[in-house]
């Protein structure tokens, strides 16, 4: 099965991830960029993106690229720091993940969130224990 067929599966059957309006926008080994459709659920007050959102976002992210690596036939998050730079608001969200490295049972992912103007808004680094 193809990288993007793969997480495409996994977002339409996963619980959480298919609540979202996800596009895979670029798809490599250990790589990926997504953009995701902000809706009005997703708002706290003053329109801005719930951070508990973003922390859910991320999550998503890291997982989908843990699946882009050969091998890995599924995984879980150990930890996750994440650093907000500013609020985030919009119309859409774009997310950028990339494994640092990974070897046999462990994946270092490296995130950054950005609002429709292209600024970070959010980075995150993550561990996600995974099963090959």
């Amino acid at each position: 099965m193809e990288r993007e067929e793969r997480l495409r599966a996994l977002i339409e059957n996963d619980n959480f991830m298919k609540t979202f309006d996800i596009d895979l926008v670029q798809i490599k080994q250990g790589y990926v960029e997504l953009e995701v459709k902000i809706k009005e659920s997703m708002l706290r007050m003053g329109d801005i993106v719930n951070g508990g959102i973003i922390l859910g976002l991320f999550d998503i992210a890291g997982s989908l690229t843990i699946f882009t690596i050969d091998g890995v036939v599924n995984g879980f998050t150990i930890s996750m720091n994440t650093s907000f730079m500013r609020s985030l608001s919009g119309k859409k969200v774009k997310i950028v993940s990339e494994a640092k490295s990974h070897g046999k049972s462990h994946a270092f992912i490296h995130m950054n969130m950005y609002n429709d103007e292209n600024e970070n808004t959010a980075v995150a680094n993550g561990v996600w224990g995974i099963y090959r």
